[in-house]
């Protein structure tokens, strides 16, 4: 976790600083289903869910403003994906 200060500051899962081969400065939030409200997962969304979700996008919006380059993984994907997958996240996100 590092602790990130935009006007929504907060600790992001994981913080890949700039370096050769990664020309941004990249997050990478890995979403629970339940808590950051997947729809997929979640027919009915609570208030909290929905909240939840809006929080996500202002910070994502905030990150990309920065000049950090934010990949969102959601848990029914993570448990899925292969090492493969998520190294060519990584290059084409």
């Amino acid at each position: 976790h590092k602790y990130i200060n935009i006007e929504h500051s907060y600790q992001c899962d994981f913080f890949i600083p700039s370096q050769i081969g990664i020309i941004q400065k990249t997050i990478i939030e890995t979403d629970g289903c339940y808590w950051h409200g997947c729809l997929i997962c979640n027919k009915n969304l609570s208030e909290l869910q929905k909240e939840q979700i809006k929080k996500d996008e202002i910070r994502t919006k905030e990150l990309q403003e920065k000049g950090f380059r934010v990949i969102r993984l959601r848990e029914h994907d993570i448990k899925k994906m292969s090492l493969e997958c998520f190294n060519n996240k990584l290059r084409c996100f």
